[in-house]
C-alpha cells in the first residue's frame, strides 16, 4: 500500500511547534509517502478527507 501526503501538509508541518514538528517530520521520512504536488488530485483526496471526516472544511481552505 502506498501513503500519500502534500506538499502542502509539508509546508503546515514545517511551521508546526516542536516537538510536534520533529516527531511529524520524522513520521513523513519512515513512511516515506508519495509527495502529491498541489494538483486536481490533492483537492479530490482533500474531499475525500472531508467526507470521512478526517479533516473539516474550514481546515482545507488554509
Amino acid at each position: 500500500m502506498t501513503d500519500y501526503t502534500s506538499e502542502l501538509v509539508i509546508r503546515e508541518l514545517e511551521k508546526a511547534q516542536e516537538p510536534k514538528r520533529s516527531k511529524m517530520l520524522a513520521l513523513v521520512e519512515c513512511y516515506k509517502p508519495q509527495i502529491l504536488e498541489n494538483s486536481d488530485n490533492v483537492k479530490h483526496l482533500g474531499q475525500f478527507y472531508i467526507e470521512i471526516k478526517l479533516f473539516y472544511e474550514h481546515r482545507v481552505s488554509e
